[in-house]
């Protein structure tokens, strides 16, 4: 669920820091700086979803609370679970499962690609001045690092020292390791097409960019009916190819006036805007629980439903006491006491549920709801693991429902149970009165 969340999260990414190139920065002959925009957008959007940062803190504690200390919250779990028979299809997990299975396919073409090219210019190529040059095998002038596939049959000798020249400034910028990356990103991110917008831009402005540079020592004007007689088509793009890039876009390019230096600061205003769009992914405010009403009695009729939940049952062999926030002065329960109940935990979900029969596991998703005596959890998110005897909630919030306990809860980022140590460890946890 992380993993396609992120992805989700980078696409958009992707899509917000494209639109300005589209709509203003590609008709510019920045080209070196809308190569540089074009990389710097995929590697912040990349790292986006990985960057949190905290605006606001929990007036909480972390610690680790012994539930002995708690009163009267003792339940037991017995080891029953859901048959298998009344499992729905889990399409979150076939969606994972097809989204692997395509990134594996893609990754296997891409390394088959990239071993094929090597190959030929092991067997095929020959080194001049520090470069392997392979001669009339593609059937086309392209690079690859520092590999040329060289086709200049029927050309003067001048143009081919203007075909050699492009394909050596390709090498020399480096713009085989821009391909490469945005090939590796096409496999990941094979479902989003602005990655496959982007990467053309970018391969475009990498011609544009080489066509600036040989322009600017020869005659504009021959320089383009050569790129006219060699028009041809490239199926791999993971090379830089001397007559790609869009021949009508490369030609208007060559004769195009410079934009003036003050549209730079355009990209500035770009930078500043793409800033608060990604504020919205790093920072960090409070949790759903800190929003959630005062008192607990009131909490729980705001999340009741008008009849009985379709709830799941869940037992375990093992004693579990669950905590909550404090105790009255009433005495504690003695331990005979408290291994006689027997009662059983109702669990369910706004969102879904998912018992995994094998692991011993089930997830609970979307306002999910524990009960179980006298005692509460409500938490965006909640798995019990049978297998190692642990109970997990995040942003989960903690009561009793006796009427003699003092009303206030537990609220917390995380809670984690261990039944058999029967310790449980809050992470930004918080006492609500």
């Amino acid at each position: 669920m992380e993993i396609l969340t992120n992805l989700g999260k980078i696409s958009i990414c992707m899509a917000v820091c494209y639109l300005p190139y589209y709509f203003v920065f590609r008709k510019y002959t920045f080209f070196t700086l809308n190569r540089w925009y074009l990389l710097s957008s995929l590697m912040v959007s990349l790292l986006i979803p990985f960057i949190h940062i905290k605006t606001t803190h929990a007036n909480g504690f972390n610690r680790k609370i012994s539930i002995e200390e708690m009163r009267e919250t003792g339940a037991i779990i017995e080891n029953i679970l859901v048959p298998a028979k009344h499992l729905a299809i889990n399409w979150l997990q076939v969606t994972q499962w097809i989204y692997i299975s395509v990134t594996v396919i893609l990754a296997a073409r891409l390394l088959f690609t990239v071993v094929l090219i090597l190959y030929k210019a092991l067997k095929h190529g020959k080194v001049v001045n520090g470069q392997r040059v392979i001669y009339h095998l593609s059937g086309h002038n392209s690079s690859f690092f520092n590999i040329l596939f060289l086709d200049i049959n029927g050309l003067t000798e001048d143009e081919r020292q203007t075909v050699l020249a492009h394909e050596q400034a390709h090498v020399r910028l480096a713009h085989s390791a821009d391909n490469l990356f945005t090939a590796v990103l096409k496999v990941v991110f094979w479902f989003n097409p602005f990655i496959y917008l982007m990467a053309n831009s970018l391969r475009q402005n990498h011609e544009f960019e080489v066509d600036a540079l040989i322009a600017s020592k020869q005659n504009p004007k021959t320089y383009a009916g050569l790129l006219y007689r060699m028009s041809a088509c490239n199926k791999l793009q993971i090379l830089n190819q001397f007559n790609s890039g869009g021949l009508k876009s490369r030609v208007n390019m060559l004769f195009k006036s410079k934009t003036h230096t003050n549209r730079k600061l355009q990209y500035l205003v770009a930078l500043l805007f793409l800033g608060i769009f990604s504020s919205g992914f790093i920072l960090e405010g409070k949790t759903i629980t800190d929003k959630l009403p005062h008192i607990g009695n009131v909490l729980l009729r705001k999340f009741a439903k008008p009849g009985p939940p379709a709830t799941s049952t869940f037992r375990m062999s093992k004693e579990v006491y669950l905590p909550i926030a404090k105790r009255d002065t009433a005495p504690t329960p003695k331990r005979s006491d408290i291994t006689k109940d027997t009662t059983r935990i109702n669990a369910w979900a706004n969102d879904s549920t998912y018992v995994d029969v094998e692991k011993g596991i089930t997830h609970l998703y979307g306002d999910a709801h524990v009960t179980y005596g006298n005692i509460q959890i409500i938490a965006g998110y909640i798995r019990i693991n049978k297998t190692n005897g642990t109970i997990f909630a995040k942003h989960a919030k903690i009561e009793s429902l006796k009427p003699s306990f003092k009303e206030n809860a537990l609220t917390a980022d995380s809670l984690t149970f261990n039944l058999k140590t029967r310790r449980a460890i809050t992470f930004n946890a918080t006492e609500v009165q």
